[in-house]
């Protein structure tokens, strides 16, 4: 069984703080996230999903330098077809369809071979530019 952990985007301090805990609404939907600034330090229960607050969930794997890969993360990795050149692909993991899969080329994370391949290189929200394939 995989591991269950969350960090969350705290829209307005832009940045990215640990989940200690999740409080649901009656749908069972992600209501109020509630994260420590740092240690020893008070709870703060003031973000909430999708308004002020992002929840990211853990993917269960780790990339290639053991850094643990999140929903959101901009993940890189290289291909290496027969008789060309390789292509280096970035993408932006999310969960769709019941699965941590890559947004753009619908790569379903376990299956890029080996998946311990991949590289966390940023993620959406602190690093937005790794995206710009426009330069």
């Amino acid at each position: 069984m995989r591991e269950l952990k969350f960090r969350a985007w705290h829209k307005a301090n832009k940045q990215i703080l640990p989940v200690c805990d999740i409080s649901f609404g009656d749908d069972g939907s992600a209501l109020t996230i509630i994260f420590q600034t740092a240690p020893k330090e008070k709870y703060y229960r003031g973000l909430v999903n999708g308004e002020n607050g992002i929840l990211m969930q853990f993917t269960g794997l780790h990339d290639r330098s053991d850094k643990e890969i999140y929903e959101g993360d901009i993940v890189m990795w290289n291909i290496y077809p027969e008789d060309k050149d390789t292509i280096t692909v970035i993408d932006v993991v999310e969960f769709s369809r019941g699965l941590f899969a890559t947004k753009a080329r619908h790569q379903i994370l376990a299956t890029i071979e080996p998946y311990r391949k991949l590289e966390v290189i940023g993620n959406i929200y602190e690093n937005p530019e790794l995206l710009d394939t426009s330069h």
